[in-house]
């Protein structure tokens, strides 16, 4: 993250082909990536000479885009030695903020229909024992005290068996290296393409030298990527039957015959009432 961007390298095929990626907002960055960038930027890039909100930045240990990401308060303990990095965190799950996340974040990542508010408060349940970021080995390196290795404990809830299980994240750290330049921005391999959001549209291009485009050229050099027009009625109406479980096709099925016999029976009543006239 440099200068309100947040950018990201990424190498296929053992490093012979990569692509990039630059957004304007850093959120919208930690919130869809995996669970490493977040960890990361709990662990280093939050000191006590310069603490950032890690109250309501998004946790380490939950999916891209979950919608209890921004849902926990955390008590940080730090190290006593420069430059005073995070030695424990713990995260307790706050109900004030559970309550306020939106109806379209929960539909967003759990998509199972009707099940969707059920299955929140679910994992919401599973959730009270709370989460914990624990260095246990440090090293020196040119003055400076930093992670060697650590952990992050928390209960993860699988949605689809509505199951719930501890589970336990190691991280080492092998190497630590100066960077070879003064930027802190990544390089590319030349000719990769690199998409950057800006302004909440995304634009592709093509870095000819390996290096990101300066803020705002994209938008005057790049390809306007439209977004995917929403599918149609019916097959939305389609797709959110198969959504449901048999008990809940059955009740629907019950309340359509129901409404099916009410309206039959109105009309009969209907015209042998009229027919007396």
């Amino acid at each position: 993250m440099v200068d309100g961007r947040a950018y990201s390298a990424e190498w296929y095929r053992g490093g012979a082909t990569c692509g990039g990626s630059v957004m304007d907002r850093p959120s919208d960055r930690l919130d869809g990536s995996t669970e490493f960038p977040r960890v990361l930027v709990a662990a280093l890039l939050t000191s006590k000479d310069r603490p950032a909100n890690v109250t309501s930045g998004p946790v380490g240990f939950l999916d891209p885009r979950h919608p209890g990401l921004h849902c926990y308060q955390s008590e940080i303990t730090w190290s006593s030695q420069a430059p005073y990095l995070p030695e424990r965190i713990l995260f307790r799950l706050d109900d004030k903020l559970c309550r306020n996340v939106s109806r379209d974040a929960i539909t967003y990542y759990f998509r199972s229909g009707a099940r969707d508010r059920s299955l929140f408060r679910r994992w919401v349940g599973t959730q009270k024992s709370g989460a914990e970021y624990r260095v246990i080995a440090w090293t020196n390196w040119a003055g400076l005290n930093l992670p060697l290795r650590a952990t992050l404990t928390h209960t993860h809830f699988d949605p689809e068996k509505g199951q719930s299980f501890p589970r336990v994240h190691i991280f080492t750290v092998t190497s630590v290296q100066q960077s070879d330049g003064d930027s802190l921005i990544p390089t590319l391999l030349p000719g990769s393409s690199v998409q950057e959001v800006a302004g909440g549209r995304c634009y592709l291009y093509t870095s000819t030298d390996g290096r990101f485009l300066p803020p705002g050229q994209a938008e005057v050099v790049g390809t306007f990527l439209r977004p995917a027009p929403p599918p149609p009625r019916a097959v939305m109406a389609a797709w959110w039957l198969t959504t449901l479980t048999w008990g809940q096709f059955a009740s629907l099925a019950v309340v359509f015959f129901l409404i099916l016999c009410a309206a039959v029976l109105t009309l009969v009543g209907y015209r042998w009432f009229t027919s007396r006239r």
